[in-house]
């Protein structure tokens, strides 16, 4: 059969539900802690879960669709 699968592990995305549980200043220090300094938009996740369903070459894949989480220094 043409069946694929892939793992797609999002990083913080702006959506309606993350407003709902973080505070405006918890937002902006988590667009901080990734390359971008963004939240992820909804469009891209779905581009990218397009994408994979588009190409078997990804089979088996896992995706880490995050912006590049910056590593912190203690």
């Amino acid at each position: 059969p043409n069946i694929h699968t892939c793992c797609i592990c999002p990083g913080a995305t702006d959506t309606e539900m993350l407003r709902a549980i973080f505070t405006t200043e918890q937002l902006k220090k988590l667009a901080g802690n990734v390359s971008k300094k963004r939240l992820i938009q909804p469009n891209e996740i779905t581009a990218l879960i397009y994408f994979c369903a588009q190409n078997p070459i990804v089979n088996g894949s896992l995706i880490h669709a995050n912006l590049g989480p910056i590593q912190q220094s203690k």
